[in-house]
């Protein structure tokens, strides 16, 4: 097939990319859903607001330190290898979290639920790259912040309703990830790749400080991490709390509250590329933290 006529193909239709959007609908589950229902745990199992952030926090931390070493496991053993295990361990784990008898229960297979999500988001990029090549990766990229966007301004309204009945029923919706690692099992087509050299670790190592030893690279992970803070320590985990205790808000209303914060995410990253025409990369971060 030439080059034309793939791009002629609308990559929605592209069952691959199905399976991809897929992948990041789960990935984005642990958060975009878990968010809404932190007062009703807090309630219900007698929390304080102190603590409280640890249902976010123990999911969050195995997925920053597993991203990079499930992506060193998925290039020497295969992306199907590592995301079928990991889809399954993400569906155990927030199940277990529905019926968690306790807060430190349900801690625990949070953190077993973050090692599933691990080797999501970061293999969602590179299924991308191994699948699109020049303008068709552009659109596969494009496509996929767009779904993140929705996503996240869809899950807590979800979260949010089922929340009225109890906030055990948000966990359950992480059972999805069951039927998808049955379609990534039969219907992701891995391109074949070239046979890979042996794996040594310190020169593995040695090539990330090379390549963070610099200090642009240093303060671009600088503004990450604070993002990373901010998102899940103001955003996520204490606003549905001042919500709930300082406005009583309804878990409805607090996951309107998150949607609205995702709408805008959607918004503005859809008008960077106008944005950029304007202003610099660098004034368009010193801008962003401002406001």
């Amino acid at each position: 097939m030439s080059q034309s006529t793939k791009n002629s193909i609308k990559i929605y239709q592209d069952s691959n990319f199905q399976i991809i959007i897929g992948i990041t609908l789960i990935a984005l589950l642990g958060t975009g859903s878990i968010s809404p229902i932190l007062p009703s745990v807090a309630e219900d199992l007698n929390v304080s607001p102190e603590h409280i952030g640890w249902v976010i926090s123990a999911f969050v931390i195995p997925i920053t330190i597993g991203s990079p070493i499930f992506g060193i496991l998925a290039d020497r053993y295969g992306r199907k290898q590592i995301l079928i295990p990991a889809l399954f361990l993400f569906a155990i784990g927030g199940t277990v979290c529905s019926f968690a008898p306790n807060f430190q229960t349900l801690i625990e297979f949070r953190f077993v639920q973050g090692i599933g999500a691990a080797p999501l988001e970061s293999l969602v990029l590179t299924l991308i790259s191994d699948f699109y090549r020049g303008k068709l990766l552009t659109v596969a990229m494009a496509f996929n912040v767009m779904n993140i966007g929705l996503t996240l301004t869809i899950y807590p309204l979800v979260s949010g309703g089922l929340t009225t009945w109890g906030w055990r029923y948000p966990f359950l919706l992480s059972l999805m990830a069951i039927p998808l690692s049955f379609w990534v099992l039969f219907y992701l087509k891995i391109p074949a790749r070239p046979k890979q050299k042996s794996f040594n670790l310190k020169n593995y190592l040695r090539n990330i400080w090379q390549s963070i030893n610099n200090y642009q690279v240093g303060g671009l992970l600088i503004v990450i991490v604070s993002i990373f803070i901010l998102s899940f320590g103001p955003c996520l985990t204490y606003i549905p709390l001042f919500a709930d205790r300082q406005l009583g808000a309804t878990h409805i209303v607090i996951g309107i509250i998150l949607a609205s914060r995702a709408l805008a995410f959607a918004f503005v990253s859809s008008q960077l590329g106008l944005f950029a025409k304007s202003l610099s990369e660098v004034t368009l971060i010193k801008v962003a933290f401002v406001i």
